[in-house]
């Protein structure tokens, strides 16, 4: 038997709200969790039941979707020191588009809280990956992809004839519009680093 706890995680409080207990019989490894709130973290923790109680605890953080949005950013491996990011090569415009990660600590086992902004772009042909490194054991982190985009507007004696949106990188092939701001396309999902030991 393993006992199955979710506790939803308040990113302004730092604080957690149990949700919900199950239990798993024996020889089941999967369980579906229903009735999660939209866009919000949570931690799942499992505890592995022997004849003289429960044993070995097990943690991750997840979180869900919003309505509408699609699941781009993945997790490819996780070390107590590192995240190895993946994604569609297609969510880029472009095979060698620059991007930015972002990953914030939510919480540590330390209580310290960090920031790490990386820029990258993927060599053409290759499978968008990037490794973050030099993390901090068993903390999590929310993690944003973005890219720039630019909105440009294309008129004919006044009348306005399309709206384009293209990478701001790419911008310098199209007539720019020096008043437009960059815009961000951006995704983003939370990841636990391994404890320290494991």
């Amino acid at each position: 038997m393993r006992q199955v706890s979710v506790l939803e995680f308040n990113r302004l409080t730092k604080s957690a709200v149990h949700r919900q207990r199950l239990s798993i019989r024996l020889p089941s490894t999967r369980v579906v969790l229903e009735n999660l709130e939209p866009r919000t973290v949570y931690n799942v923790t499992i505890k592995a039941g022997t004849d003289f109680g429960y044993g070995d605890l097990g943690w991750a953080c997840f979180s869900t979707l919003d309505y509408g949005e699609e699941n781009v950013l993945k997790l490819k491996a996780r070390t107590p020191n590192s995240l190895t990011l993946t994604w569609p090569a297609s969510w880029l415009p472009a095979a060698t588009e620059p991007y930015t990660i972002r990953a914030r600590t939510l919480h540590s086992v330390s209580g310290r809280e960090r920031e790490v902004s990386i820029s990258n772009h993927n060599e053409d042909g290759s499978n968008p990956e990037y490794v973050l490194r030099n993390l901090e054991p068993g903390s999590t982190f929310n993690v944003t992809l973005s890219t720039a985009f630019e909105f440009l507007k294309f008129k004919a004696n006044g009348v306005r004839l399309m709206s384009l949106k293209v990478p701001a990188s790419r911008g310098k092939y199209y007539l720019k519009n020096p008043l437009a701001p960059p815009n961000r396309k951006a995704t983003w999902a939370v990841f636990s680093t391994l404890g320290q030991g494991y």
